[in-house]
């Protein structure tokens, strides 16, 4: 169930088990009407007081989030009655049944896609997690590689084991098979003392090879066996040794036409292709755009101790415009920067990298005016939900019961969603410039054949 909690300073979307609204109203002192709670206590005396009784978990449930923020509302990162303490899970922006999102728990960090098309990969690799398999991740810069790649170790059974991240890229190519398998004193020139390669650093965690691409041939030979039979030289040895380390490696590209072009082995590219996992680039996860920019906000706030009390819309707006070529480390570094420079308590696109400032102001613009707070919620749910729905449909080629499937929603819901935003022509049997579908009711009206 959806509570707004209306006060001085804006509004609180939380959405709570059923069974427990109750409790929470009685022990906050709100007036509840129709799931609607005025309150003149400070906002921030009930964020301590949700706080309080969270750790207390007298709910079953995993945390909280309640925001508010004045002039402008975002869509909440729901509760769930029942949240693993790791692993995945479904949850849904409050107000936005239609939009299920999937969240990847590790021990020290999560992950989280309101993007359909990452689920899959989320729910994946936790089951490989618990493998010791070698994992390819490939995605542009940015996007996530190594952080994910701690979420896949803190999910495994190597958890408490060292990670350790190597990226290939930083190396010249003679040092590289030294770094990776280490070298005896005398090996070569600049050998003054034995040193131990990643590989043996690693131990029994597990190692990170990024930018696997830019590895020679004949790195990529030795490669290939420590990955079948774990076996290595370091570069001066004629003694053998045994890697006792999980390894993922990631590409900022795709192998397989560095396979057509000889610059990639192709027994190696079949070994890795097995389990590989394609990482999204930010300008496809629109929908995760808000959630991360909030997340940096929080992290930033606190890291920099500086006092953010609104945060304009135009600042959102600016961010949802811009592509962001260098993902999420691109964000994160723009969010940062606003911190740093915010005035008078207020972010502002102004506080942005000149690029996404430029990029904003030459975009066109959707002009809204809502009435009042309650306006601007129903207003705000509405076009995301309406947005979503047309994005998922035509992901999935305008095939509904496709469309409903990627959503986590029944087709008679979307059906009904799509009839209620006037996405269906009148008499709504079919939808306007979709593939042909019997509508669900009709469906289920169907005589049967004997």
């Amino acid at each position: 169930m959806v509570v707004a909690i209306l006060t001085a300073q804006g509004v609180g979307i939380l959405y709570f088990p059923a069974s427990r609204i109750e409790q929470f109203v009685n022990l906050a002192r709100l007036d509840n009407t129709n799931g609607v709670c005025r309150t003149q206590r400070p906002l921030g005396v009930l964020i301590e007081l949700l706080a309080d009784q969270s750790r207390a978990n007298p709910w079953g449930v995993e945390g909280s989030e309640m925001e508010a923020q004045k002039g402008e509302l975002h869509p909440q990162r729901a509760w769930t009655e029942e949240t693993p303490p790791h692993g995945s899970t479904d949850i849904h922006w409050a107000g936005q049944p239609g939009m299920p999102c999937r969240v990847l728990r590790g021990r020290t960090r999560s992950y989280t896609t309101f993007t359909p098309e990452m689920f899959p990969l989320l729910d994946e690799l936790e089951l490989v997690a618990a493998h010791d398999v070698t994992v390819l991740l490939v995605g542009e810069t940015g996007s996530g590689k190594t952080y994910l790649s701690q979420l896949v170790h803190e999910l495994s059974h190597r958890h408490n084991e060292r990670f350790l991240p190597l990226a290939c890229g930083t190396l010249p190519p003679d040092l590289i098979e030294s770094e990776l398998f280490g070298h005896m004193r005398g090996s070569f020139t600049s050998a003054h003392t034995d040193k131990m390669g990643k590989f043996a650093a690693a131990g029994r965690g597990t190692l990170l090879l990024d930018e696997i691409d830019l590895l020679g041939p004949d790195q990529q030979a030795k490669l290939l066996r420590v990955i079948e039979t774990g076996e290595y030289e370091p570069v001066g040895s004629n003694t053998t040794q045994t890697s006792q380390a999980r390894l993922i490696v990631a590409s900022n590209q795709d192998l397989d036409p560095l396979v057509h072009k000889g610059k990639f082995r192709q027994d190696l590219y079949y070994r890795l292709n097995v389990l590989k996992f394609h990482l999204l680039p930010l300008r496809e996860r629109k929908l995760d755009l808000i959630h991360l920019t909030r997340h940096f906000i929080q992290t930033f706030v606190e890291t920099h101790r500086v006092a953010v009390e609104e945060v304009d819309s135009e600042f959102y707006q600016a961010i949802q415009s811009y592509p962001w070529p260098g993902n999420i480390r691109e964000l994160e570094n723009a969010i940062r920067r606003s911190i740093i420079l915010c005035r008078k308590g207020k972010l502002t696109p102004e506080s942005l990298p000149s690029a996404v400032v430029d990029h904003y102001r030459s975009s066109p613009k959707t002009e809204t005016t809502p009435a009042d707070g309650e306006r601007r919620l129903v207003d705000y749910v509405s076009l995301t939900e309406q947005e979503v729905i047309e994005d998922a449909l035509r992901r999935n080629k305008y095939r509904r019961t496709a469309a409903a499937k990627a959503l986590g929603i029944s087709r008679v819901t979307l059906y009904n969603k799509m009839r209620k935003y006037g996405m269906l022509p009148p008499g709504g049997r079919q939808p306007l410039t979709l593939l042909p579908e019997t509508p669900p009711e009709v469906e289920s009206q169907k005589p049967q054949n004997p």
